[in-house]
């Protein structure tokens, strides 16, 4: 009879095993794909990866189960943690846009703080409610039936290196099938690897890929030196023109002419128009979140929430301004325009504000070159320095002064929950005044007051413009009404800013543009973008490159108090906008950005995963075969500048 018990409960304990394993490796995609149906589809399409899913959960769970001689403890320790990774990616393609990347993994310590952000849209959702609920009844099921359940001594002694060897057998099951590189193959990025392989599995691939990076800057670099005759003359012999766009509404994924040889990269660069020298007071200012509203179809205003920003774009230089990312990531907009490294020819799971601050004390940068034509460099931002590493990066930039929220006066005004943008142009204003005049002035100002979240009680449900729309839905429109608030504040302040700046004698140029789009959430995880047919549905993989472009572009304004040579208003980038604004100022600069504003320039406007903008403003899914040549030199110049000895340029301007 005891014989028959402790079979019985040694085979409820495997029974319970193997379930847990089953259902285990299905909770994360039951958040990742919103529902257990959808998850079980996903098991079906990709049965290989959810077999290895449930080997591992297997070989995890029974080595616990053998060290901790417990079942429930097992149960949650392996099963918790990847839940817990879908789920934050849930709540960051919700609030941003996009899902968790490796990268963000590099703000974990400040993963309180961001949530902050995320007010009402940070409500559980029903696939979340059930996969807890389903961890929690097998934690239950595991704990309840106590002793009963408990293995025996010479049973965890087997548990330990049966799990041990299961995990092996993972290991060779997934060198055999290879689930996951099958799958990488089509993934450019993150958005499609979570697409097909939900978020644990999608975050282990990223992490293999920037190993793989790793591994390739190691031997790119240890050649080096051998190809650096070469590849300077490549380097002071840009391509050629840039290749047509298509037509108006095509989306190219190839092209098919030919890749240009080096020598054909080699063309005469065209001639350079003479610029007059002036050293004015230069002002950049990133406003948070700030895009013309008339740019979205069905709203209606009664009253223009952005006139100032509409008067003086008529009068001077203004566009688009396409941006690396969309409702997130401020730094990385802040650092790709004073750097023009373009983020994505990063190693996998690196971003801008992630690179240590050592590093961009040699790099060549649009504020060394103001440096050495002896600007003083400020940089001022409304908020914490809590994000991205902000204080050590810009000390090592050369900024002699990095200041934040603490720095403003105590009384400083405060609205929708942050320090409003008229307090920050009386900040800038404060610092102009208080300036060294015999020192000319470089002064990098970042907003905040429209920051996410927006909803009723940001700034208490006001509607200052009469904003009506047809196609959203409440919680839309509530959501674009208190961004719109915001809009108009900062748009006051711009003509605040510039109703100084034009009464004063000594030459200013201003650069103003926005940082992304807003993260503006409607209902039933809807966007306003969405509602409006703006971008089509929320699933970012299924856009096509013309939406992504959309969801990339805000608008950005060149203003000076002085007469300079008149500038077309044409669409502008992150990776490009510093240089261009160098080239205005006729301010001399060689080596790495000269090149990169006369040849890189040339054939690109913006690069990102699944989209490619050419000088042009041709759109395409894919690099062209016309500018790959330039994009492989422009990978190998920053992979040399950031991760290697800097040997093509030798620190060059500014660095």
């Amino acid at each position: 009879m005891k014989l028959f018990h402790t079979i019985r409960r040694r085979g409820a304990g495997a029974a319970l095993l193997l379930l847990s394993a089953l259902l285990l490796a299905l909770l994360p995609q039951i958040v990742t794909f919103g529902g257990f149906v959808p998850a079980l589809g996903w098991a079906q399409a990709q049965w290989a990866l959810y077999l290895l899913s449930v080997l591992l959960q297997l070989a995890l769970q029974g080595l616990l189960c053998g060290l901790l001689g417990r079942l429930w403890p097992a149960v949650l320790l392996s099963g918790f943690p990847p839940l817990l990774l879908a789920i934050i990616s849930s709540y960051k393609q919700r609030i941003n846009g996009s899902p968790l990347l490796l990268e963000d993994l590099h703000l974990a310590d400040q993963m309180l703080h961001i949530a902050g952000y995320g007010g009402a849209r940070l409500l559980p959702t029903g696939p979340m409610l059930l996969a807890l609920a389903l961890l929690l009844a097998l934690f239950l099921a595991a704990l309840l039936p106590g002793k009963r359940l408990r293995p025996s001594r010479n049973l965890r002694r087997v548990l330990v290196p049966a799990g041990l060897g299961l995990g092996l057998l993972s290991l060779i099951f997934a060198l055999i099938a290879q689930p996951v590189a099958a799958l990488e193959a089509g993934c450019a990025s993150q958005e499609e690897r979570e697409a097909l392989m939900g978020t644990p599995w999608a975050m282990y691939s990223a992490w293999s890929a920037a190993r793989a990076d790793a591994r390739e800057t190691l031997r790119n670099n240890s050649s080096l030196e051998t190809e650096l005759e070469e590849m300077q003359s490549l380097l002071e012999a840009p391509p050629a023109a840039a290749p047509a766009p298509p037509e108006q509404g095509e989306t190219t994924e190839e092209e098919t002419a030919p890749e240009e040889s080096p020598e054909e990269a080699g063309a005469a660069l065209p001639e350079e128009t003479p610029r007059p020298t002036v050293t004015p007071t230069v002002i950049f200012l990133m406003s948070e979140s700030f895009f013309d509203l008339q740019r979205l179809p069905g709203v209606e205003f009664e009253r223009d929430p952005q006139e100032n920003f509409h008067r003086l774009a008529e009068a001077h230089t203004s566009g688009a301004f396409l941006s690396s990312t969309y409702c997130g990531g401020t730094a990385y907009v802040e650092l790709e325009v004073l750097t023009g490294i373009c983020s994505a020819l990063l190693n996998e799971g690196d971003t801008l504000p992630a690179i240590p601050a050592e590093t961009y004390s040699r790099l060549p940068t649009v504020s060394g070159v103001l440096r050495e034509q002896d600007y003083e460099l400020i940089y001022l931002h409304s908020h914490t320095p809590t994000l991205y590493n902000r204080r050590e990066i810009y000390n090592a930039l050369g900024f002699s002064q990095v200041r934040f929220l603490e720095d403003f006066p105590k009384d400083a005004e405060y609205a929708g929950g942050y320090i409003s943008d008229m307090a920050l142009t009386e900040e800038i204003i404060r610092l102009y005044e208080a300036r060294n005049t015999e020192q000319p002035l470089f002064l990098y100002a970042v907003s905040m007051e429209n920051h996410q979240p927006y909803s009723d009680g940001k700034y208490g449900g006001k509607d200052d413009w009469g904003l009506s729309s047809e196609l959203l839905d409440d919680v839309g429109l509530a959501s674009l009404r208190a961004y719109s608030v915001g809009a108009g504040h900062a748009d006051a302040a711009l003509g605040a800013l510039t109703d100084y700046f034009a009464a004063q004698p000594e030459p200013v140029l201003l650069v103003f543009w926005g940082d992304h789009l807003p993260s503006l959430g409607a209902e039933n995880d809807e966007t306003v973008y969405s509602q409006l047919g703006f971008s089509q549905g929320t699933v970012t993989t299924d856009w096509e490159a013309e939406e992504l472009l959309n969801m990339l572009s805000t608008d950005y304004l060149i203003w000076s108090n002085y007469e300079e040579t008149p500038e077309a208003d044409e669409a502008q980038s992150c990776t490009f906008l510093g240089v261009k604004v160098l080239e205005r100022l006729g301010m001399e600069h060689e080596g790495y950005l000269a090149w990169l504003n006369r040849a890189v320039a040339n054939q690109m406007l913006l690069y990102r995963p699944r989209l490619f903008v050419d000088a042009e403003g041709g759109v395409y899914r894919e690099i062209p075969d016309l500018a790959r040549h330039i994009m492989r030199l422009y990978g190998r110049v920053v992979d040399d500048m950031v991760y290697g000895e800097n040997l093509l340029f030798g620190g060059g301007e500014g660095s």
